[in-house]
């Protein structure tokens, strides 16, 4: 028969031992796509939509839709931190190739910051974006299609509805093979930043009917 005060002893023990090493938090998961509008201060200023998919903690993708470049990023890191050498693979002639981000998990959202020397610096808050990619690249050009139509049918300048339409895009080949940078849509898809130069007013929509028309063609 075990003795009253044997199981007291043991159950103070036991005790002291979860008080002694508490177990410890989960690490904040960073994979998967982030999104958000990074500020960026320094030479060429002004506030840009990026995007960062890891497929692990220590690679993965970013791009930057506006300005049209993007690439690969490799790194380490451990808990909710991480640094990362960004390379570029597509649009070196547009952005500032290599520098360094750093990217710190808060749940569902993110710190995220870049660095170049004299390239500037620009940092953004990142949210974890739902749901998993289109199969295809054929979905995603698709999708961009139908929402350039939609926004060229609209009386009000529809400038808004296409960078919401770019965005859309952006997120839906994250994860695909290439970046769907040989499909026929992402030509549609370089070309509509550039109408933004145009300014307001008829020559914006003539670029952007001109535009939609040459993806149609391609995509066909």
């Amino acid at each position: 028969m075990i003795r009253p005060s044997v199981i007291l002893w043991t159950m103070i023990a036991l005790a002291a031992a979860a008080i002694a090493s508490p177990v410890e938090a989960q690490a904040p998961d960073p994979l998967g796509s982030w999104t958000g509008t990074m500020v960026r201060i320094g030479p060429n200023a002004g506030r840009f939509p990026v995007t960062m998919t890891l497929e692990k903690p220590t690679q993965g993708f970013v791009d930057y839709p506006s300005l049209g470049c993007g690439g690969t990023i490799t790194g380490s890191g451990s808990g909710a931190k991480f640094t990362f050498t960004q390379k570029l693979t597509y649009g070196r002639e547009k952005c500032v190739d290599g520098g360094t981000i750093l990217f710190e998990v808060f749940g569902e959202q993110a710190y995220w910051e870049w660095s170049g020397g004299s390239g500037g610096r620009a940092s953004a808050r990142l949210q974890r974006s739902l749901g998993g990619p289109a199969e295809t690249c054929d979905d995603c050009g698709k999708n961009l299609l139908k929402e350039v139509a939609a926004a060229m049918a609209q009386s009000e300048d529809p400038r808004l509805s296409v960078e919401r339409a770019l965005e859309k895009y952006d997120q839906c080949r994250l994860g695909l093979p290439n970046r769907c940078i040989d499909h026929c849509a992402y030509e549609l898809r370089s070309a509509l930043p550039r109408c933004g130069h145009r300014g307001l007013g008829p020559a914006y929509r003539i670029c952007l009917d001109t535009s939609y028309a040459a993806g149609q063609a391609h995509c066909r």
